[in-house]
């Protein structure tokens, strides 16, 4: 999952924030763990815990989670940090509470169900994915070129052998641009990690 959905793991996770999990009124949290540093910053357990909650309800998985996938989470969330860290560094410019509005679907019916505290912690989660993906944005520039899509129509004739190139040409140019985003972003990563100062505790 690291290696080929960055851009899955690290900027639509914002959707698996609207799962509400983890943050759920009542519920009670061990902050006195952490399971990394992230240059000046640590990554509590409780973090890891919500984000493990997360991907068993995105997976539909039930039971243990398995250690492979304990590690991916963790790296999401290392990695989460560092590009949160990076947009910080660069300034860029906050998110408003009418862009969180405007991004999440049916805002005033999931805030509505949570407590006080919960509320001012999704918030919190999703001004920092807003963040994230607007550093992103500014800092990974794509450009796909009508050949480009010629070509990947014809590999893929098979798929669109009753559609005409120019009725499927948006959206092999999206996903081209996808797939030039995660190239970008991976090595853009490459880069961070090599002057972060990490320290990683979790049990193996």
């Amino acid at each position: 999952m690291h290696s080929n959905s960055i851009i899955y793991i690290v900027v639509q996770a914002l959707y698996f924030t609207l799962s509400l999990a983890g943050i759920s009124a009542g519920e009670s949290l061990v902050l006195d763990r952490f399971v990394a540093g992230v240059n000046d910053e640590l990554i509590t357990f409780s973090e890891y815990h919500q984000a493990l909650d997360r991907y068993r309800l995105v997976g539909k998985a039930e039971g243990a989670i398995p250690p492979e996938a304990g590690r991916q989470v963790l790296q999401t969330l290392i990695d989460q940090r560092l590009l949160l860290q990076e947009a910080r560094r660069f300034q860029v410019d906050p998110v408003s509470d009418e862009e969180i509005k405007r991004a999440v679907p049916h805002f005033e019916q999931q805030i509505e169900a949570l407590d006080r505290a919960s509320r001012a912690e999704f918030l919190e989660q999703m001004r920092r994915q807003l963040l994230i993906k607007r550093f992103i944005q500014r800092r990974i520039f794509v450009r796909v070129g009508f050949e480009e899509v010629k070509d990947y129509y014809r590999r893929h004739a098979q798929e669109f052998a009753d559609k005409d190139l120019l009725d499927v040409r948006e959206a092999i140019e999206e996903l081209l641009r996808e797939e030039q985003r995660n190239l970008k972003l991976r090595d853009l990563l490459k880069e961070i990690r090599k002057r972060a100062r990490l320290v990683i505790y979790f049990p193996e």
